[in-house]
């Protein structure tokens, strides 16, 4: 694994996503925006860390499957957005 500045870059993104999900769903968690909204953070931050495993990994086997969940991340980050969007104007 070959740490760039970049992919530090994208690790302190990801956590401080997952951070504001988390501190989003702390202040309130009976509304339905802010568990969407965790949701939302911890599908962003799973996008963004396997993207970044799949650009450092020196395996390729493991690169390979990092860049296919890496794929699939997006869907799940759209659903929640388009779920969010409909939860949080309600309230």
């Amino acid at each position: 694994m070959k740490f760039t500045p970049i992919f530090i870059l994208l690790l302190i993104f990801a956590i401080v996503v997952l951070w504001l999900g988390v501190f989003v769903f702390a202040r309130n968690r009976r509304k339905p925006a802010n568990r969407i909204f965790l949701v939302l953070s911890i599908a962003m931050s799973s996008w963004i860390l396997t993207s970044a495993l799949a650009d450092v990994l020196m395996n390729e086997s493991l690169a390979f499957w990092a860049a296919r969940l890496a794929i699939v991340g997006p869907f799940f980050f759209s659903t929640f957005l388009y779920l969010f969007t409909y939860a949080f104007p309600a309230e």
